[in-house]
């Protein structure tokens, strides 16, 4: 295989594995099945085909199809807070595993409203935990960093037995919790002396009431006071991420602004579902005043974490500028022609039933704000009756 630098280092080095044990390349790819952890032995997963695959497509500057998100954010200029930046340090030419996501578990002490997998129960059995902690014996002692996802990392059971094992086994791996902030505890800490942890805090408003809103069951002064103590127990810099949203994306500047203040490194993840929440899925003249207000934003450098901060900022606010710019931005009158054209070939492609007209046309006029009519037409032809039935029947609902 080529060593050419390939565009992303995460299938090189890096495995994600899922609360089902399913096991993709990272946490920004999870469609491409490498294989379970439940079921197949590290060589079947690491030197599969899907895996091969995937390293020849991005040693070839080839984006897989599983790769689609980071490959939109690149063609939007936002390389900074994109997955082939997270992994960008990993060692691509040693092609064997460095370091692993682990998403093992959802249960959660918090209910977030653009997540939907959060659990109140945790639900791995003793078996399941058993197999898991058997198959990364092997991998422990040559790990350079894991990154533990939930739910809260803090609440779940399993993590704790393999914290203590990278500790005994091999301390100077790096253990990074993406926390919620709102747990800190004496186990937590006994831990943090001897392991190398660095703490990730999710949060998304510094309105006590809008996060809430978003983070159900956070407490703001809690975390607040709980980042304080991230900090003593963290070897490495802490990160603030933040999910801008519909319901504070004009918070996110002030958001860049407190992380710098506290000398922290911030990261502006893109929220893609909900699309009722998604800032992606607003109409033009709503994305264009985000656009605006963030193009008006001045944030001084006085430091490295200033000039850092400030770069997350300015990639996710090109990321905007260019959604909007590549939208179709047809006319009305363009608006009402694609409308006929789409109508009167739905009709003939679903002469069983009549259509509602009206639902189906303010479906379409938010759909072609973001999308071309060349992509209408091709999922309506391409399509079979009970497939376009099926599509209408789920989509109306959400517009009535």
């Amino acid at each position: 295989m080529s060593k050419s630098k390939p565009l992303c280092r995460a299938p090189f080095a890096n495995i994600y594995i899922d609360g089902d044990g399913n096991i993709t390349p990272c946490c920004f790819n999870r469609n491409d099945i490498l294989g379970n952890i439940y079921t197949d032995e590290w060589n079947a997963v690491w030197n599969g085909d899907k895996a091969l695959h995937l390293r020849k497509a991005l040693s070839q500057q080839i984006f897989p199809s599983g790769c689609h998100l980071c490959k939109k954010m690149m063609e939007q200029g936002n390389y900074y807070n994109s997955g082939i930046y997270t992994y960008n340090k990993l060692n691509y030419k040693t092609t064997k595993i460095q370091s692993i996501d682990f998403e093992l578990s959802y249960y959660c002490n918090l209910s977030c409203i653009m997540c939907n997998l959060h659990e109140k129960q945790y639900r791995l059995s003793k078996e399941q935990e058993t197999v898991i902690l058997e198959k990364l014996k092997p991998l422990i002692p040559t790990l350079k960093k894991t990154r533990f996802y939930g739910g809260e990392p803090l609440v779940i059971p399993i993590y704790q037995k393999i914290w203590e094992r990278i500790i005994k086994e091999n301390p100077q791996c790096n253990i990074l919790i993406q926390t919620n902030g709102m747990i800190i505890n004496e186990s937590i800490e006994n831990l943090a002396k001897g392991g190398n942890f660095t703490f990730n805090i999710s949060l998304d408003s510094l309105d006590a009431e809008n996060l809430s809103r978003i983070r159900k069951g956070a407490n703001l002064s809690l975390i607040l006071e709980n980042l304080k103590q991230y900090k003593k127990q963290s070897k490495n810099s802490l990160t603030l991420t933040v999910t801008p949203m519909r319901l504070n994306w004009k918070e996110i500047p002030d958001m860049v602004r407190f992380a710098t203040k506290e000398h922290i490194q911030i990261f502006l993840n893109t929220l893609i579902q909900p699309k009722k929440l998604s800032i992606w899925t607003l109409p033009n003249a709503s994305l264009q005043e985000i656009q605006q207000y963030y193009d008006s934003i001045t944030l001084p450098v006085y430091s490295s974490i200033h000039l850092f901060n400030r770069i997350k900022f300015k990639h996710f606010a090109r990321q905007i500028h260019e959604a909007y710019r590549s939208r179709p931005h047809y006319s009305s009158i363009e608006l009402e022609k694609i409308m006929d054209e789409t109508i009167k070939i739905l009709k003939e492609k679903i002469p069983s039933q009549p259509l509602d007209e009206t639902l189906i046309r303010k479906f379409l006029t938010a759909y072609l704000e973001i999308h071309k009519k060349e992509e209408v037409l091709h999922f309506i032809n391409s399509s079979s009756e009970k497939e376009l039935l099926s599509k209408i029947q789920n989509l109306l609902p959400e517009i009535r």
